[in-house]
């Protein structure tokens, strides 16, 4: 029950009487009805707040409105699963249909007599229709392609020169340098081309001489 503060004067009188009254009345009162005091700042002035059911219902709201958003949520997955059921099984069908039409086709080639048969002939030119002939033509050609010498004309070449060989001039060196790409692999002598082409040294004149003297 509510009291007035300490120190309050006036109509207190009055105010214990209407609290009494409003007490019995919560008492007799139906539960929808009844009212719960707040303490009054001042003597004779109080405000009224909720009572106990409407602090139920208004927890009830609150626990409905979280299973609406519960349920808003499993909707939304077992929605997100059909979709993606729905989506495989129109791939599956898309492929399944394109594997279908695959079959049909070959099973319709094989209804055909007509075969893909590349035939080879044989020494004399002479084409091959038997399998087993055109087995055995192509075992006796890969054995004989390595070891048997077939015929081929003679390779012309030109009569050796008796004469002074010309010595190899450093402008020579320098044309044969530029027409080398940098960055190739090395040969025989493990030497980059870089190191030809590097402007720290002159190496066209050793190459001359060193040339000459490899000819001479």
């Amino acid at each position: 029950m509510s009291v007035p503060p300490r120190g309050a004067t006036g109509n207190c009188s009055l105010f214990r009487a209407e609290l009494n009254t409003d007490t019995r009345m919560q008492a007799t009162a139906p539960s929808d009805s009844r009212r719960a005091l707040a303490k009054p700042g001042e003597c004779g002035k109080y405000a009224r707040v909720p009572d106990a059911r409407t602090a139920l219902g208004a927890a009830e709201l609150v626990r409905k409105s979280r299973n609406v958003s519960k349920t808003r949520v499993a909707m939304l997955n077992v929605a997100k699963k059909a979709a993606k059921k729905a989506l495989a099984v129109a791939r599956a069908t898309h492929y399944g249909e394109r594997f279908l039409y695959r079959l049909a086709k070959v099973h319709h080639r094989q209804t055909e007599d007509v075969e893909k048969f590349f035939g080879i002939s044989d020494e004399n030119g002479h084409l091959l229709m038997d399998r087993k002939m055109v087995l055995n033509r192509w075992r006796t050609y890969f054995e004989e392609v390595s070891t048997v010498e077939f015929a081929h004309s003679r390779i012309p070449y030109s009569p050796p020169v008796y004469d002074p060989v010309r010595k190899i001039t450093v402008e020579e060196v320098e044309a044969a340098l530029k027409k080398v790409k940098p960055g190739k692999a090395t040969g025989p002598d493990d030497l980059a081309t870089d190191l030809w082409k590097s402007n720290s040294w002159y190496p066209t004149k050793w190459l001359a001489t060193f040339l000459n003297q490899v000819i001479a």
